[in-house]
């Protein structure tokens, strides 16, 4: 299993420091930016084509109320079933790139290890970011500050998922 830990540390830096306003034009500039490919978009998302070195270098974006609500993509190869057992190759590359990770944004403002499933989230000024560990693969997501507040204040009030925000 690749991780693109250099790829990923560059586009999460660039993510941290750009100047996001909410807009749909966002995507487009970020993209441009980051050396991305917008493959095809519809009125609710798109698909994008990314620079990483894996073996489905693909995310996606989407959109809600006119607005870029996140943008999603995979940082490492995707295993089969058979491959990903019980997951423990997908968290050792996670491990890997969660340390490159806290060097260039600090620690995370919530994270949790599983055996199953981990996370790290870094509420950032103008953007949410969290770094995801499933059992075949791993992912980035970019999240616009208000979407991510909206999502939060669902979780705690609504959901009851006070533990995770």
């Amino acid at each position: 299993m690749r991780v693109d830990i250099d790829g990923v540390t560059e586009i999460v830096g660039l993510a941290a420091e750009f100047d996001w306003t909410g807009s749909k034009e966002d995507l487009g500039r970020f993209c441009e930016a980051a050396r991305w490919t917008i493959i095809e978009s519809w009125p609710l998302g798109a698909d994008i084509a990314t620079d990483l070195d894996i073996d489905r270098p693909e995310g996606h974006a989407f959109f809600g109320g006119g607005r870029l609500s996140y943008i999603a993509f995979e940082v490492s190869d995707l295993l089969s079933k058979e491959q990903s057992g019980d997951g423990t190759l997908s968290r050792a590359c996670f491990d890997d790139l969660s340390d490159s990770l806290f060097r260039e944004l600090g620690e995370p403002d919530y994270g949790v290890r599983r055996t199953e499933t981990s996370y790290f989230r870094w509420d950032l000024p103008k953007v949410v970011i969290f770094a995801n560990c499933r059992s075949r693969y791993n992912s980035i997501r970019l999240v616009e500050r208000s979407y991510q507040e909206k999502q939060d204040f669902i979780d705690k009030h609504i959901i009851g998922r006070r533990d995770e925000i």
